[in-house]
């Protein structure tokens, strides 16, 4: 039988090697055919008629006697084709893309034009009809052939939300204003020449600022010609209007049993932050493991603590990030030493709700209040407040919390556990749930890409009260919670979630299957924020599964403090499985299948003893290294890594099954200005993927696969052989987290000994800036004989890399 003990992972520094990359071409993008003249001709007339059109319009806005900043023009595709956003561009004349949209195919890009500065694109459009390249074909003709039309914008083509929200019959709302950032202040003087009322918060993103304000579409329309500062228009999120209505039980003695056990975390343990109503620290599981100098408040004027009037939804989260499985602790009687601590920053008010203002200024607060009090703590931040539906699109909040994840502005690396927001209950769950679930989006800001976001899935299945005699549960046993949403509606190029699931608890249907209720014996056990009256609570959802990921990801940093925040998201994700229902369907579906069931289930549920230490016979390996990703505006590296196989013993195992799991954690900057995010106007910094040897490559046969700059003249086609990974490139390799299962024979891997992680461009090939692109890269081989194969890669890793572990000191599981 395999060990039942664990040993430390073993963390590799000092461990890729470095080559010079240059990224294999994808090929060049076809373009419409065009008769040259009749085009050229009819494009020339379409910026004529446009900027004609523009300077009347701006007249009758502004007064003639006035001379706009510039005019906005938009620039439409042939459906089905791209537009070569970058020579829309030209920074010497001060032209800039404002955002591009996709609708129907067509491709639309509107593009701000200083006054005067139209001549840039007349003098191309002269020049194709005119002018030959070296090789006879039309100058310019990859703009202009891609080119449909050109027309005057209007004030809708600066929208890229949802075209059904934009307001009717001028109608005054809040708008979430994204402005080019050198145009921000005289647009602040603007506002107040026209009327127009604003919030005091605003956010900062590359070439983009971020206001909110009320106002009607026409004044906004005379905003843009008298400024020429908006690049986007977005309606601004509704805020969450109430959480989930909890009841209580009556256990207090139980609570004192549990304390007279606790050992409190020392003062330099790691914390969850928790980012909610507030928490109520006269609670006897509450008190030892948060102190005063940690609980905050984002408006001094509230009060730190939640209350029954507000529904104490932060209380109930803290017990469950404080404590975990709070209902096990209680049920034991063995002493608890508690890993970490808890910090609470209330950003909901007591009552009613925050003013219509931004919500990242609010978490960017939060933040600074918890670090504030102790700068060097390690700490994850939990947030279970959710806003409205998601496209996946990126929101001025989602990118906020990557801005502090990826430590944009001060470098401070940070992790956030959000939740993927809930089901509206007020509908009929009884009839065919998971659909309801797929077709309920995710909710802002779970769309970062830097942030760990959990849904719920369910084991509860026992109801032991006798009201509901009779009833079911409504979800199966390790299915997903009734209550989680997903991302099956999103776009493919979003990423996938969630990452993960934890439990959060079930629905009980009656025997008719008519009607559904949430019981106490479906919720997830909590402490209650009115102590007073009630020891413990109850908590469902994806609140619940979001406090118990932060719980976990305490743990971890508690257990290994030199873990970049990277590496424990990634070993999160590293260590999850599907349940044996959620497996099933996996293995009975297609790749592109499983893409489509990762965004219902992530990658499963965490196992926490799986993330911390490896055993004899399922190893784990942490590389935590780093890419630069910008120097002279090219992306010059990848990094090479012999894996540290014992080929030996792999050769002697021979056809035994093995499994291969390598998970790449990251984070990106964002440029969350809606600009079409390709090329330069992507959304993140860069990325990162990771490509593994084939069995039958050698290794100069693999380098040239993955890297032009390791090809002769002699390259020739790579291998055609089937790969056995589980989910693919096409479905992993999603946003900033990519994780996936190879399963092939023992002597199959021991000739799969070498990988590269390879980097992607994004916005930061073409800017000024140079920075690292810092990654985590997690490998687990696993296999179900009885063989030493830890001592081994241990041994085989030492002649590569530094390792820091500890395999004499074993954790028991």
């Amino acid at each position: 039988m395999p060990d039942a003990k664990r040993s430390r992972h073993l963390i590799a520094t000092e461990y890729g090697k470095a080559r010079k990359y240059l990224a294999p071409s994808g090929g060049p993008q076809e373009k419409p055919r065009r008769i040259r003249q009749r085009h050229g001709n009819k494009i020339r007339g379409d910026l004529a008629k446009a900027v004609e059109n523009a300077y009347v319009e701006a007249g009758q806005l502004i007064g003639v006697e006035k001379t706009p900043p510039g005019i906005y023009l938009t620039f439409e595709s042939a459906s089905g084709y791209l537009l070569p956003l970058d020579n829309l561009e030209s920074a010497g004349k001060g032209i800039e893309i404002a955002n591009v949209t996709v609708i129907d195919g067509v491709m639309r890009a509107t593009v701000f034009v200083p006054n005067g500065a139209e001549e840039f694109f007349r003098k191309k459009i002269n020049e194709y009809l005119t002018k030959e390249t070296r090789t006879n074909k039309p100058r310019h003709a990859p703009l202009v052939d891609a080119v449909e039309s050109i027309a005057l914008s209007q004030l809708t083509y600066l929208w890229t939300d949802d075209p059904n929200r934009f307001p009717v019959d001028d109608t005054e709302i809040w708008w979430e204003i994204w402005l080019r950032s050198d145009s921000a202040q005289e647009f602040q003087a603007a506002l107040n020449v026209v009327g127009v009322v604003r919030s005091s918060g605003e956010l900062h993103f590359p070439g983009r600022t971020v206001i909110a304000a009320r106002a009607r579409p026409s004044q906004l329309n005379i905003l843009r010609y008298s400024t020429g500062a908006i690049a986007e228009l977005r309606r601004l999120p509704e805020t969450p209007s109430f959480f989930l209505n909890l009841k209580a039980y009556e256990q207090a003695e139980w609570g004192a049993d549990l304390v007279g056990r606790l050992t409190p975390p020392d003062d330099d343990a790691p914390a969850v932050t928790v980012l909610d109503t507030g928490v109520s620290r006269a609670h006897p599981l509450i008190a030892p493991i948060l102190s005063d100098a940690d609980w905050h408040t984002y408006d001094p004027a509230w009060s730190r603590g939640d209350n029954a009037g507000h529904q104490a939804h932060g209380t109930a989260m803290a017990g469950i990030a404080g404590y975990g499985d709070l209902q096990g602790l209680l049920e034991e009687a063995e002493p608890i030493s508690a890993t970490h601590r808890l910090e609470s920053v209330r950003i909901l008010p007591p009552h009613g709700a925050n003013p219509r203002e931004l919500y990242g200024p609010i978490t960017i607060s939060a933040v600074a209040q918890a670090e504030f009090n102790a700068p060097d703590r390690l700490r994850v931040f939990c947030m279970a407040v959710t806003a409205e539906e998601t496209n996946g699109r990126p929101s001025s909040w989602s990118a906020s919390v990557d801005e502090l994840t990826f430590g944009t502005l001060d470098g401070v690396k940070r992790l956030f556990v959000i939740s993927a927001g809930n089901v509206n209950n007020s509908t009929n769950l009884c009839d065919s749930y998971l659909q309801r679930s797929a077709e309920s989006p995710i909710e802002s800001p779970a769309q970062s890409w830097n942030s760990l976001v959990v849904g719920a899935c369910t084991h509860k299945h026992a109801i032991n009260d006798r009201t509901y005699a009779g009833w079911r549960p409504l979800a199966s046993p390790g299915e997903l919670s009734p209550f989680s949403r997903t991302s099956c509606s999103w776009e493919f190029r979003w990423p996938t979630r969630p990452d993960v699931v934890f439990e959060g608890g079930n629905l009980a249907v009656d025997p008719l299957g008519t009607q559904w209720a949430d019981i106490d014996d479906y919720g997830v056990l909590t402490t209650h924020a009115n102590v007073a009256a009630h020891t413990f609570d109850i908590i469902h959802a994806t609140s619940a599964a979001s406090a118990r990921a932060s719980n976990f990801a305490a743990q971890l940093f508690a257990h290994e403090p030199s873990l970049w925040p990277e590496a424990v998201k990634g070993l999160i994700v590293h260590s999850a499985s599907w349940s044996r229902e959620m497996h099933a369907k996996f293995l009975a579906a297609s790749k592109r299948e499983r893409g489509r069931l990762l965004r219902i289930y992530g990658y499963g549920e965490p196992d926490l003893e799986r993330a911390k230490g490896s055993t004899s016979n399922e190893v784990t390996v942490v590389a935590m290294d780093e890419i630069k990703v910008v120097k002279e505006k090219k992306i010059p590296e990848l990094r090479f890594y012999d894996l540290p196989w014992p080929k030996d013993i792999l050769d002697e195992l021979g056809d035994a099954e093995i499994k291969l799991r390598v998970t790449l954690s990251y984070f990106v900057d964002p440029n969350p200005g809606n600009r079409g995010w390709k090329g330069r106007y992507r959304y993140s910094s860069y990325g990162l993927r990771f490509h593994l040897k084939k069995s039958l490559e050698n290794e100069a046969e693999f380098l040239a696969r993955v890297n032009l700059a390791d090809r002769d003249d002699d390259y020739a086609a790579p291998i055609v052989e089937d790969d056995n990974w589980f989910l693919g490139a096409q479905q992993r390799d999603r946003g900033a987290l990519h994780s996936d299962i190879w399963v092939g024979t023992a002597s199959e891997l021991a000739a799969r000994d070498k990988l590269v992680v390879a980097p992607i461009g994004g916005w930061w090939k073409s800017a000024l800036n140079e920075a690292d692109a810092r990654y985590a890269l997690i490998i687990s081989i696993s296999c179900e004989n009885d063989v030493d194969l830890y001592s081994a890669i241990f041994a085989e890793l030492k002649a590569l890399a530094t390792v820091r572990t500890s395999v004499e000191t074993a954790i028991e599981v």
